[in-house]
Parts: C-alpha cells; structure tokens; sequence
C-alpha cells in the first residue's frame, strides 16, 4: 500500500467515523440514562433542580441547541435535570403560580470523534394537570410518558416534536424546519410546520395543521378537520367522520379513506388535476372530471371539502 491510498484510508475511516457519529446524534440514539458516546465520554448531569407543583400552574421552558424530554414523575415535585457539560445550567425561576426555565447556552462537543447530547429531563407529578409552554431553537422535544394537561405548546425552529398521548384542552406545536409527530393526542389539536412533515395518529379532538413544503398525514383520527398544504400532499384516513373536514393543497394531491358507513355531503374543486372517488355515482361532475358536487349516505350536516390547485384528488371507502 503506498502513501497516498494509506493516507486515504486513514481519511476515509475519519470522515466515516464523523458521520456515523453525526447520524447516530441526528437520529437521537442515546443511551438510556445519558448521552450517546462512541467510547470517548459522556454528557454528565450538571445541575438539578426541584419545585414543588402544589402552587404550580404554568411551566415555561426556553432552551437553544438542547433535546427536552418530559416524563411522569414520582411524589409532588416538578424536578428538572441538565445535561449541559461544562458545569453550564440554566436559569430556573418559580413566582407565584410560574415557574420559568430559561436554559444556557449549548454546544456539541467534538473531539477526538466524540459526540454529546445535551439534554434536558424534566419529570412532573402524575396529578400535575397545568400549562405547559416549551421551545428549543435547534433541539427536539419529546415527551416520553403520557401527560395530561390544560395546556401543551411546543416550538422548535429547527428541531423535531415529538409527542405520544398527550392529553389537553388545547394542544400547539410548531416547527420551522423540523417535523412534527402526534400519537394519541387527545384535544383541540394546532400544528403548523414551514418545511417539515406532519404526522398525526389516533386520538380524538378538532385537529388544524398546515404545512408550507411538507406532507400531512393523519391516520386513525376522528373530529373536524382542517388542512392545508402549500407545496406538499395531504392524506387521511378517518375511522368516523362526525365533523366537517376541509382539505387544501396548492401543489400537491390528497388522499382521503372513510369509512363505508359514513354520511356526508361533498364538494371538490381541482383546477389542474381530476377527482376520483368511490362514490362518483353519488356525484354530479363538470365535463373535465375536476369539480364535483354530492352527498353519500343517509342525509347528513357534515361537510367534507377538497381543493387541490394542481394535484388531483382521490377518496375511497373502506
């Protein structure tokens, strides 16, 4: 082997090492009690805090680059760990009925090929059912048991939520260039995203989601929908459909799956695409298949809309 193939190999086994560890940060494949390593350290725990939740009705939580994991705590404290390196900690302040975490600042340690996660724990007593309202500039948020609460809002410019059986009277989440994963949340849902995904299933609650260049799905949902997609397709599946739904795209197709026993009354507009439907018996077409008008079923005051600019449109029965 002469120099300059060995010179590559030594790179090449560098550069495979950074991005393995880059992807293994990016896809947050961590260990459970600290942070993901490659053998070269861990993030450790550099501060905790305990409040106590009887006075407690509204968390505020800002941070920069860190993850934010929610859990169900035990006993009456709302405890919040950090995982910052470097002796950092944050700011966390609790008045009257607030309290308000405001995080220092991050970085991701690279050295010697080695990856930390800087995190954040934050456990809350299983009978805490207030406001919580938390953002991350460039971290995800995740909740990790199931949370019920008045309030739940969560904002990332440029990081993932994610978020499993979340319960509330109102829940928000929105991201700028992150996705946004709900899983049996159940509430009056609004989530909005610039260029990411969003992907909804189960749970009960009037759900409203736009998307600027992302997809929307929602799967195994049930209550008024409204949906809009600005450059990016739109497809729901409905296990009942007891309220209006309302779907919009400007570039991109939707994909709708009710039920067969459904009743409802139809109106579709595509201006550059056709409308297909299991149901075209039931509709009175324009001579270019892109307009429709219609009911199915029994007589009923639910109304589903579709627009599409220029995707088509597609609704089947199951």
């Amino acid at each position: 082997m002469n120099k300059i193939t060995a010179g590559f190999a030594v790179f090449a086994g560098a550069a495979l090492a950074i991005c393995f560890g880059a992807a293994q940060y990016a896809e947050g494949y961590y260990y459970e009690g600290g942070s993901m390593d490659i053998g070269f350290g861990q993030t450790k725990l550099s501060n905790t805090q305990e409040f106590l939740a009887d006075d407690i009705k509204n968390i505020y939580i800002e941070y920069k680059s860190q993850n934010i994991y929610f859990y169900k705590g035990e006993g009456n404290k709302i405890v919040i760990k950090e995982y910052l390196g470097d002796g950092k900690k944050g700011d966390m302040v609790a008045k009257g009925d607030t309290l308000s975490v405001m995080g220092a600042e991050g970085t991701i340690s690279i050295f010697s090929f080695h990856f930390a996660e800087e995190k954040v724990e934050i456990f809350l007593p299983e009978d805490y059912h207030g406001c919580i309202k938390v953002s991350s500039s460039s971290g995800n948020i995740k909740t990790r048991d199931a949370l019920e609460l008045s309030v739940f809002a969560a904002g990332s410019k440029s990081g993932n939520i994610s978020c499993a059986e979340v319960t509330a009277e109102e829940i928000v989440a929105s991201a700028s260039s992150g996705s946004v994963v709900f899983q049996k949340a159940q509430g009056n849902r609004r989530i909005m995203t610039s260029s990411g995904s969003i992907n909804v299933k189960g749970g009960e609650g009037n759900t409203a989601v736009s998307s600027k260049s992302g997809n929307i799905t929602i799967m195994d949902a049930a209550g008024k929908l409204d949906a809009f997609a600005s450059s990016g397709s739109v497809k729901v599946e409905f296990v009942r459909a007891e309220e209006d739904i309302n779907i919009e795209t400007s570039s991109g197709n939707i994909r709708l799956n009710l039920l067969k026993n459904s009743a409802f009354k139809y109106e579709g507009k595509s201006s550059s695409g056709i409308i297909r439907t299991d149901f075209d018996d039931k509709l009175t077409f324009n001579d270019k298949r892109n307009a429709a008008k219609g009911s199915y079923g029994e007589d009923s005051n639910i109304c589903i809309r579709t627009t599409a600019s220029s995707g088509s449109t597609r609704i089947t029965l199951k």
